[in-house]
């Protein structure tokens, strides 16, 4: 079969419409109605369904975040766009590391939160108060505001093949700690002359 583009947007465009209706039936009957244009597109190969499938979908979303934010400058756009095309990506690293730095307990609560701020800060410049009374559950523990929306920044550096910033982000936790963390002795240290006496 010979890859048509046509009848894929035509097919894209009907799965499209079915996605947004958030239902089941809809969204098999429109991959079923993409016939091989779909597995024929994977089959052209990553490059080729990149091309293809992903980037309109991610001009897509591009242009949604221009039109419904006209006034933003462009680097607060730039980052806003790669916050909705890569939301899950930025969401799996924070949860990752608030897991590991401040435990497991509420994780996925302070990675919404943080999400949110760094929305709130794309749009209008301005960050709450930090830290903020009552600290709540959801707020993070380890660093400061001010910190964690610079990792949100990092990890777009990161996922375009530039790992310094946070990488450094990555130091400064495993600073903080093991500077947090007490000392451990050694286990086959003799005990003191105080843990010797009874």
């Amino acid at each position: 079969m010979t890859y048509d583009p046509e009848s894929f947007s035509s097919a894209l465009a009907q799965l499209l419409g079915a996605l947004t209706s958030h239902e089941d039936r809809a969204v098999q009957d429109a991959v079923a109605a993409c016939g091989p244009a779909l597995p024929e597109a994977i089959r052209q190969g990553p490059e080729r369904f990149h091309e293809d499938v992903l980037w309109p979908w991610n001009e897509l979303i591009e242009t949604s975040v221009s039109v419904a934010y006209p006034d933003l400058d462009r680097a607060s756009c730039n980052h806003l766009v790669f916050l909705y095309q890569h939301a899950d990506f930025i969401e799996r690293h924070l949860d990752a590391l608030f897991t590991r730095y401040e435990g497991h307990f509420a994780s996925s609560d302070k990675t919404r939160w943080l999400l949110q701020v760094y929305q709130h800060q794309l749009l209008t410049g301005t960050v709450p108060v930090w830290p903020p009374q009552p600290r709540g559950y959801w707020h993070p523990r380890t660093q400061s505001l001010t910190f964690w929306l610079g990792v949100c920044t990092h990890l777009q550096q990161f996922y375009y093949a530039q790992p310094d910033a946070l990488m450094q982000d990555f130091l400064t936790l495993a600073q903080t700690r093991e500077a947090d963390s007490p000392p451990s002795s050694p286990a086959d240290a003799a005990p003191t002359q105080e843990e010797r006496t009874p």
